[in-house]
């Protein structure tokens, strides 16, 4: 795991992309070193080539997840344009919304060119995750760093597949609210709402919001007294999907993991 981590690591840092030919890279020292070194029982000659192996994993499945997440990124500058799109997240933004699109029509762009996803600010407070709007809004592509070295959230929208980002110039109109055929993305979407509202219900007035965003990671109806409180005490990240979440995760896999390896005799004893 160690070694797997530090190839992707080694992907963010190369100066170019690297070609699918890393995954035949890998798969070829695996066989070469298995033939090499078991012919001559060298154990640790199998570590090494394990870890070097695992590290060009690292790197080949990175340069797989770039290609899947890649998407159409709308122009620099900003644009306005007429909107129509699928909500599929809704996430709190100060006094405003800001909501995750699924675009189905975004100005003169054909079908197939449009972006995966779209990221628009408004202050409408009127639909629900799962329904069909219509808009005017201000889009261009995803914004870089302000300054050098500091945070990019254009890197963090290329890998969240969102392709434009703006803000809403219209009231919306709804099309299709909670009817008409939907895609699986919207039905996770509804699900995971459907079990926020849930809680919500069952749980105390002041916690709800924290219990619904430790469970599902919306963090819509957390308090800014409280989020203030967890950034005071250095525990906000858990409210975070790649904090507490992925934390348990890799837990979960990283004792799964040792538990197998631990009933093979050889690797248990070395």
């Amino acid at each position: 795991m160690i070694a797997y981590g530090i190839g992707i690591s080694v992907y963010f840092g190369l100066p170019n992309e690297p070609g699918h030919w890393i995954w035949l890279s890998a798969l070829l020292f695996s066989v070469l070193a298995v033939l090499i070194f078991n012919r001559k029982d060298y154990f640790q000659g199998v570590v090494a080539a394990t870890l070097v192996c695992a590290a060009l994993m690292g790197i080949g499945r990175s340069v797989l997840h770039t290609d899947m997440t890649k998407t159409t990124q709308l122009p620099s500058y900003e644009r306005t344009y007429d909107v129509t799109g699928e909500i599929l997240a809704i996430e709190k933004s100060g006094p405003r919304q800001r909501w995750v699109l699924k675009p189905l029509t975004i100005g003169q762009y054909d079908e197939e060119k449009l972006p995966r996803l779209i990221r628009v600010t408004t202050f409408d407070r009127t639909l629900r995750v799962g329904d069909r709007a219509a808009f005017r809004a201000a889009l261009s592509k995803p914004k870089g760093a302000a300054v050098p070295g500091g945070y990019n959230p254009g890197f963090t929208a290329f890998y969240k597949k969102i392709g434009a980002t703006g803000y809403m110039l219209s009231k919306p109109e709804v099309l299709s609210p909670g009817s008409g055929r939907k895609s699986m993305t919207t039905m996770i979407a509804q699900m995971r709402y459907g079990l926020a509202n849930r809680i919500r219900a069952a749980a105390p007035p002041e916690t709800a919001g924290l219990q619904v965003a430790l469970l599902t990671g919306i963090r819509t109806w957390v308090t800014d007294d409280q989020t203030e409180s967890l950034r005071a005490g250095g525990l906000a990240h858990i409210l975070a999907i790649s904090g507490l979440h992925m934390g348990l995760i890799a837990g979960g896999v990283f004792a799964f993991t040792v538990k197998v390896l631990a009933r093979i005799p050889r690797l248990a004893a070395g």
